[in-house]
């Protein structure tokens, strides 16, 4: 690979981290949220990474289309930079998902009865969907296959926790006439398990990104596990 080609890998990695670091920024702050902090006012920062992360997008996808009609990229370069741009769509839905869950919470009552008794389920499923992006990232990043297959597999818990808020929700809608605020508290907390269970997906995708990457088996959209492909 010449230093020019380099250069523009160097690029792509070094934005790419930048992505990654703004999106845990961007999932701080929903964490800070989730635990009754006044975060309101900090909407602007919410819009400012938004800002960043789409610019990041745009970026990345201008390196990308240069490395592969400037540089004709071999087979193991294009698989790289395929897998990149895989990378780089899942972090900028990410963050358009962090960003959802912001404005959901936004609606919700944190004192009623609703949102308090589905808190720590919430919890489960925000600090789940963060650790399967954390460990998708850095098997992404360090072509590390075993945490990749753990990653992917940690989406049942992800599902199993959004399956669970769903009936909870079921269960207390039915339970009797609701007031107003509860109603939207209802639908924004479904929301908002709904968009943290699409991070777990989009974690998952990055995960099957790197699969691609190292070993070139396109797993995505596969009915069996990782585990089926080794």
């Amino acid at each position: 690979m010449t230093a020019q080609r380099e250069k523009i890998f160097g690029k792509i990695t070094e934005d790419l981290l930048v992505m990654s670091k703004v999106v845990f920024k961007q999932i701080q702050l929903i964490k800070d949220q989730l635990d009754g902090e006044n975060i309101s006012s900090r909407t602007d920062d919410f819009m400012q990474n938004e800002s960043i992360l789409d610019s990041l997008e745009v970026k990345i996808r201008k390196n990308i289309i240069n490395a592969i009609v400037l540089y004709g990229p071999r087979a193991t370069d294009l698989r790289k930079i395929m897998s990149c741009y895989d990378m780089t769509l899942s972090l900028e839905r990410i963050g358009d998902l962090v960003l959802n869950v912001h404005g959901f919470f936004n609606k919700v009552n944190f004192e009623g009865e609703i949102f308090r008794s589905l808190k720590g389920e919430l919890r489960e499923l925000l600090v789940t969907s963060e650790t399967m992006t954390k460990n998708a990232i850095y098997a992404f990043s360090y072509e590390d296959l075993m945490l990749t297959k753990a990653t992917i597999e940690l989406d049942d818990k992800a599902d199993e926790i959004h399956a669970m808020i769903g009936k909870k929700l079921v269960s207390i809608s039915s339970a009797g006439v609701m007031s107003e605020q509860q109603s939207v508290d209802l639908l924004s907390i479904s929301s908002v398990s709904y968009n943290l269970e699409r991070v777990a997906d989009n974690a998952t995708n990055i995960a099957e990104s790197a699969v691609y990457l190292v070993e070139g088996k396109n797993i995505k959209h596969s009915k069996n596990s990782y585990a089926d492909h080794e």
